[in-house]
């Protein structure tokens, strides 16, 4: 990449077209690489029954956050901060979770999921925390981003949501004393993505940047979104207001938000100024939106270049070992066992943590039919979803 910086205030918004990725066989190194690296460090630091599997250098602990819902009682939170084992301030980054296509998967969604991911900004000097909104896996409170039937959705009012949650567990959690509270980053995959471009509208204090993979709602099929129309629409108010620098990535072949509704949904963020970059990232497996949770060494270094850009911090201050290649299958796997690794390495359901050919990692409150899963069925706070 060149001077993919973002663009100035006045400047038009920037696309690009990311190419010479190596190919499908380079994906799938990189991918294995860093399989057998989290793999070894999985089995070389065994963690104790009930305590966090560690990494050299860095400490990884668990982050109740106990927030407090506007009009609600406070409930907790369940989170993993992942950062430099060294003393000091380290920038924040808040990487912010997507949500599964079933409401019945909605319990089973875990922080450890974007475990790779909190390592390798970790391992380059940042606080790294992933946080479950209200209502998602053991997190306290009651899911409140169904986003309703079908034919009308209420992405605005989700968007609200979630965003209250983004800053609130943000406000909580830049008071640790290992954070640097002028230095904020906020990432989010899929409805994660949804959530901080809705959040950046507010311009909170001290976020110097949003990094938006793969963003979007109402995904109920491949290449099939609930009123794509109004997803547009929020992302059109979301812009009206937001001045933080950010950057979309999207892969060609997503099948969640494919090219046409992202760069629509890119046009109409950047429509009232608000400064963003869109980049357009390679093919990657079955369906790219995997891309941000299988394929880091794909999408970080035009990551590296927007953060230098912003003076934020890239170099690596943490090396982890180094673990033997795997040898390289000659497809990639369609399904993966369902696991918990402890480092987010493959999950088989739920899209928190897939393997390139897999993914499902969308809500969609439209798509839970009635009669397919009985309200008796579900636990009482994710009754709600239903009726978004």
């Amino acid at each position: 990449m060149q001077n993919r910086t973002i663009p100035q205030r006045g400047e038009e918004p920037r696309i690009f077209v990311w190419r010479g990725h190596g190919g499908a066989p380079g994906l799938m190194r990189r991918f294995l690489d860093r399989l057998a690296c989290a793999l070894f460090l999985l089995i070389a630091m065994p963690a104790a029954a009930g305590e966090m599997t560690q990494v050299p250098g860095l400490i990884r602990t668990s982050l109740p956050v106990v927030v407090a819902p506007a009009g609600g009682s406070p409930v907790t939170l369940d989170g993993i901060i992942t950062r430099p084992a060294g003393p000091g301030r380290f920038p924040l980054v808040l990487i912010n979770h997507g949500s599964p296509r079933k409401v019945e998967d909605v319990p089973q969604t875990s922080p450890s999921g974007f475990s790779a991911v909190a390592i390798e900004f970790a391992k380059r000097g940042w606080a790294a925390a992933v946080v479950l909104r209200r209502g998602y896996g053991q997190s306290g409170g009651t899911l409140v981003e169904g986003s309703g039937p079908c034919d009308r959705r209420g992405y605005l009012r989700v968007g609200k949501e979630s965003a209250d949650d983004v800053l609130a567990i943000l406000n909580a959690v830049r008071d640790e004393s290992f954070v640097d509270p002028a230095r904020i980053l906020l990432v989010g995959h899929s409805a994660g993505g949804f959530a901080v471009t809705a959040a950046a509208a507010r311009n909170p204090d001290a976020v110097v940047a949003v990094l938006n993979f793969a963003g979007g709602r109402g995904s109920r099929a491949p290449d099939d979104v609930c009123q794509p129309e109004r997803l547009v629409a929020a992302q059109e108010v979301f812009g009206r207001t937001a001045r933080l620098p950010s950057l979309w990535i999207y892969s060609e072949n997503d099948h969640f938000f494919g090219p046409a509704l992202a760069q629509k949904m890119f046009a109409a963020y950047t429509a009232h100024g608000a400064p963003a970059t869109f980049l357009a990232a390679p093919r990657f497996g079955e369906d790219g939106h995997g891309l941000f949770l299988a394929a880091i060494d794909i999408w970080w270094p035009p990551v590296q270049e927007f953060l230098e850009s912003l003076h934020l911090p890239t170099r690596i201050v943490v090396d982890l070992p180094v673990a033997p290649r795997l040898a390289a299958p000659p497809a990639p796997s369609r399904e993966v066992e369902d696991r918990d690794d402890g480092l987010g390495i493959a999950r088989g359901s739920g899209g928190h943590g897939e393997a390139p050919g897999r993914v499902a990692d969308e809500e969609n409150a439209g798509r839970v039919d009635k009669g397919l899963v009985a309200d008796r069925d579900l636990p009482e706070r994710l009754r709600p979803w239903r009726a978004g």
